[in-house]
């Protein structure tokens, strides 16, 4: 049985993944550690395979050049069975390249479990703000037997996490936006404790808890702090809830299959046909001096500011019979700082830009203009997506 220290520091070696199938393996209590050579290889195979691949005289199946972290389905699924020489090749030179990871990894698990038995938490309290597109706000909060350590969301980065770890308890409780997000609408409901608490035993002082997809069991000390701290956690997450949606202009704009997508406006197939023109006559060859020029295909109209190689914003077509949904894509995280230079186009930006241009078709030129393009090339395009 390998020590749970030694568990832990091949889980975060390897990204918290399962190893043969690239699989998230959120809760610790759901690793298993495979032995790539099967312990029930006899002693005469196992040197000879030791000699074969060259493995080192200090081989042993027990060796970190031999463990992989995996979930309990696959490792029932492998059992005692053995890979084929070129697979075990490849997961032996895997985690040979892992094993200097794990090592590092198991030192501070080691010295953090020193640490525990030395003293508990200490109490502290922080929110350190970014304004960086490529990190999140930070909030740590912590007590004598609780610590909950989390990213919360900002302006450039909409999805926040959260990690809570116990003093008394080897559990750690991870979070997700959407379980946060869950939390604080059933908060609205009920009360927390009602949320979280499924059982107390008035015998043992003991809370029966369950927090996203964890559950555990806490003294009423501890229990008591993880609701003060989860409750100001929730109040904070709250706050900075707003600021992307505000920052890119998304206001009301709803999801369209991902979180990358919004539905902007429906338009007529007629004034898709005049943007799809629109966007021809304004590529990088004629764009007039413009603020942008249009680098578009017939699945999207894609707008590229004309001094630096930012896109503008992409727009996209979902057609149902004559009319187009046109779906607004977010910009890329990193690009989104342009935003405060009209570099990069929020929701609300692009979608009055659109509102106007589509004011155009209602004079008497543009509208001929839009009648001789009606049979044309643009047209065609349109027609094919149906």
């Amino acid at each position: 049985m390998l020590r749970s220290e030694l568990r832990y520091a091949i889980w975060v070696a390897h990204g918290k993944r399962d190893a043969y199938s690239g699989d998230r393996i959120e809760n610790f209590k759901d690793l298993e550690i495979d032995h790539i050579i099967p312990r029930s290889t006899d002693k005469i195979l196992l040197q000879e395979k030791i000699s074969k691949y060259d493995l080192g005289a200090d081989f042993s199946l027990n060796s970190l050049g031999n463990l992989l972290p995996t979930s309990k389905l696959l490792n029932r699924q492998k059992s005692h069975s053995a890979f084929n020489e070129s697979f075990e090749r490849f997961y032996l030179a895997y985690a040979q390249e892992k094993k200097a990871k794990v090592e590092e990894e198991c030192k501070k698990a080691i010295k953090n479990r020193k640490l525990k038995e030395k003293a508990q938490f200490g109490k502290s309290y922080s929110i350190v703000d970014h304004n960086e597109p490529a990190f999140n706000p930070s909030y740590f909060n912590s007590d004598t037997l609780i610590v909950l350590n989390a990213l919360l969301p900002s302006k450039f980065i909409e999805l926040g996490s959260c990690a809570i770890e116990f003093y008394e308890v080897s559990n750690m409780v991870a979070l997700n936006h959407d379980q946060i997000l869950h939390l604080i609408e059933r908060s609205k409901e009920y009360t927390l404790e009602e949320v979280i608490l499924h059982y107390y035993s008035e015998k043992s002082e003991t809370a029966f808890v369950i927090i996203g997809t964890s559950s555990l069991h806490l003294k009423n000390e501890a229990y008591n702090q993880l609701v003060t701290i989860l409750k100001d956690f929730l109040r904070v997450y709250v706050e900075f809830l707003p600021r992307f949606k505000t920052f890119m202009g998304i206001g009301n704009l709803e999801l369209y299959k991902s979180r990358e997508c919004y539905r902007m406006m429906t338009i007529t197939a007629a004034e898709w046909d005049f943007l799809v023109s629109y966007a021809a006559q304004n590529d990088h060859d004629s764009s007039n001096n413009n603020s942008f020029y249009f680098s578009s295909t017939p699945k999207c109209l894609i707008a590229i500011n004309s001094n630096d190689p930012i896109i503008v914003f992409t727009l996209s077509p979902v057609f149902k019979r004559d009319e187009v949904t046109l779906i607004w894509h977010l910009p890329h995280k990193y690009d989104r700082k342009f935003v405060e230079d009209d570099k990069v186009w929020t929701a609300q930006r692009t979608l009055n830009w659109l509102l106007q241009l589509l004011e155009n078709i209602k004079s008497p030129t543009t509208r001929k203009q839009s009648e001789t393009i009606k049979g044309s090339i643009f047209s065609r395009i349109r027609n094919s997506f149906r």
